[in-house]
């Protein structure tokens, strides 16, 4: 009787003789063998899914640090940006400490007197400063020295919101401001004059004018008015000294 090649099952010929025991071998050998591979299979299935574990626990791993180290880049940032808040707060702090010892100095020393600080808390489309309230026959003249912040390249000041030609320089030309200064002359010093014949005179380097007698209200009341060129707001923070001269 002849064999499988593989597992070495019965084949019978015509003339051999069938016999049970055979066919029990045979069965003990294909259920061997179909054990083996199911062994086999549940072997790879058990190898396959804890790779598949390790390769999640790699990616979660990964994941957890990079996350641990993106919210330790945050926190440094964070904590830089408030050490550069708080070092740039000081210095703030120092400069107008530097700035009110100054203006003590000065009027100690001289006959400038502080009259008014204006501090912008929001953006503004204009800010006012009212000179009304003093009694401007006891200066010489007033001062006023914006530190103004804004995306402007001009700020203008007129007078009582008047923007008609009523300005006028000293060779008769009209304008439509009282005077300007650019966005980088911070500090820029701006005298304004009441003359006795109540004509409101602002005698800057810049563009030296003057408001005529006749639009002037004779009780005094005053505002200079500081606005951007272009719509630009005076960004908040902005400041605006107000200094007398006394006589």
């Amino acid at each position: 009787m002849e064999k499988t090649t593989h597992y070495e099952l019965n084949q019978w010929a015509g003339e051999d003789r069938i016999m049970r025991v055979d066919f029990n071998a045979d069965n003990e050998k294909l259920d061997a063998a179909l054990y083996q591979l199911s062994q086999a299979q549940t072997a790879q299935g058990a190898a396959l899914e804890t790779e598949r574990r390790s390769r999640e626990d790699q990616d979660t791993a990964i994941r957890q640090e990079f996350a641990a180290g993106d919210t330790a880049a945050r926190q440094a940032a964070a904590a830089e940006d408030t050490a550069i808040r708080q070092e740039m707060s000081q210095q703030a702090a120092a400069i107008r400490s530097e700035l009110a010892a100054g203006d003590a100095a000065v009027e100690a020393a001289n006959s400038l007197i502080r009259l008014a600080r204006i501090v912008t808390e929001q953006d503004a489309a204009q800010v006012d400063v009212n000179i009304s309230g003093y009694d401007l026959s006891k200066y010489t003249e007033l001062i006023l020295v914006p530190y103004v912040r804004s995306d402007a390249s001009v700020i203008y000041v007129r007078v009582n919101t008047l923007s008609d030609n009523i300005y006028q320089d000293f060779r008769g030309d009209h304008s439509t401001v009282l005077t300007f200064f650019y966005d980088y002359d911070y500090g820029y010093v701006m005298p304004v004059r009441l003359t006795a014949t109540n004509r409101l005179t602002c005698p800057s380097a810049t563009f030296p004018t003057y408001v005529p007698s006749s639009f002037v209200p004779p009780d005094g009341d005053i505002t200079l008015n500081l606005y951007g060129d272009g719509g630009q707001p005076l960004s908040a923070g902005s400041e605006i000294i107000l200094y007398g001269v006394r006589k």
